[in-house]
């Protein structure tokens, strides 16, 4: 190990994250940081407070290793702690910046040019999906907690529509149910009705939800998973009921597959890409743009794909309910990522256009009517009654 180099700990990272970071750093930093196992081997600890328990361990390690640095990351700005912060998504610029300050290291040229690039423009934290340059499935790992440059895969290149328009309606909708999305998300609709592992195989690809884990297992790498994502199954899907012991056979058999180090997935974060693939930047078909939604519970941003902006959507939405539109307005930000956004969380069944019960908590308060429209209504209602009575006595007359 060279003399110069800075060992880094991490609290709260998964392994995902770890390998994004072991990318970045081994690229962008040049190896100047390196990630350890061991806090007693680090000079400088990453804690993603955003995870449960990881201020229990910062103050663990703080009293076990007093001479290390540590910087905490989260969604949302955090200055209790009283330690060098940096907010989700990483500012690459930023992290650099504490990490040399820690190390009392000369910046290089590289991350000089990096903190040039970001002081009027914010250059989160890339790790490219690029099998030519890294290996392609620890790029495939990189790319998903710190956003990538290149969205289009998730969200398109639709542009703004007018909801006035059907026709611009229909170029951003799409159909879940005759998708791929549609095959995952009813096998797990079954696993769950019968507490069983099934396997779920559509357009030639396999996988095994296991709901007594919340587990996916497949063999295919994403590279095939995305454009799998775009056609529809035809209602062709076939779902497998399996067996314990089978179970075993067949998970032992996807993780002994050479090709694909990335063979187990949580649910919640399988539904999310897949959705985000199948939807690009689009809404379910039955989705009412004219009415407002609602996020019911702050999405695990930390555990999925990166959306851009995804905080602030989630903020604006989880507050009061409000047209999908609205919010990107509000928001100035294409639609395309607040369509993507709910389309993901609606799959999740965070978000709806139902109204939520603390809508209706209280009973609208009713406009009182003012003295002097109550009173013109007497007066408009005395003189018609009035000109009916009239009316009928001349009738009455020319009759006669």
């Amino acid at each position: 190990m060279k003399d110069n180099t800075t060992n880094i700990s991490a609290i709260g990272l998964n392994l995902r994250s770890i390998k994004t970071f072991e990318f970045f750093f081994k690229k962008t930093c040049k190896g100047r940081y390196v990630l350890c196992e061991s806090h007693n081997d680090a000079n400088i600890t990453l804690v993603d407070i955003d995870v449960p328990g990881s201020n229990n361990a910062l103050k663990e390690q703080q009293l076990i290793n007093p001479k290390n640095k540590f910087v905490c990351l989260s969604i949302a700005d955090n200055n209790k702690l009283n330690l060098p912060h940096i907010k989700k998504p990483i500012n690459s610029a930023s992290l650099i910046a504490i990490l040399d300050s820690f190390a009392k290291v000369e910046p290089s040229k590289e991350s000089k040019d990096i903190v040039a690039d970001n002081t009027n423009k914010t250059n989160d934290l890339i790790a490219r999906e690029n099998s030519r340059q890294f290996n392609k499935n620890r790029s495939a790992l990189a790319g998903r907690h710190i956003g990538a440059n290149d969205d289009t895969g998730f969200f398109g290149d639709n542009e703004d529509i007018s909801t006035k328009n059907s026709k611009d309606i229909t170029k951003v909708t799409y159909h879940p149910k005759k998708m791929f999305q549609g095959a995952v998300i009813e096998g797990y609709h079954i696993a769950k009705q019968n507490n069983c592992a099934i396997q779920v195989t559509a357009l030639g690809i396999s996988i095994i939800i296991d709901p007594s884990n919340s587990k996916v297992y497949t063999t295919t790498p994403e590279r095939i998973f995305r454009p799998i994502c775009l056609l529809e199954t035809n209602n062709k899907a076939q779902f497998k009921h399996l067996g314990v012991e089978h179970l075993k056979d067949k998970v032992s058999h996807f993780q002994s597959n050479k090709d694909t180090d990335d063979n187990c997935s949580d649910i919640d974060t399988f539904l999310w890409k897949i959705t985000l693939w199948s939807s690009r930047g689009r809404i379910p078909e039955d989705t009412d743009l004219s009415v407002p939604v609602y996020l019911a519970h702050w999405p695990n941003l930390t555990r999925l794909d990166n959306i851009p902006h995804a905080p602030r959507i989630a903020a604006l939405l989880i507050s009061a309910p409000d047209t999908l539109c609205h919010v990107a307005e509000k928001l100035q930000i294409p639609q395309r990522y607040v369509f993507g956004f709910y389309s993901a969380a609606h799959t999740l069944n965070l978000s709806s256009n139902a109204r939520r019960q603390v809508d209706s908590l209280f009973k609208p308060v009713d406009k009182p009517v003012s003295q002097s429209r109550s009173i013109l209504r007497k007066i408009f209602k005395h003189i018609t009654r009035k000109s009916q009575a009239d009316n009928s006595i001349q009738k009455q007359n020319n009759a006669q």
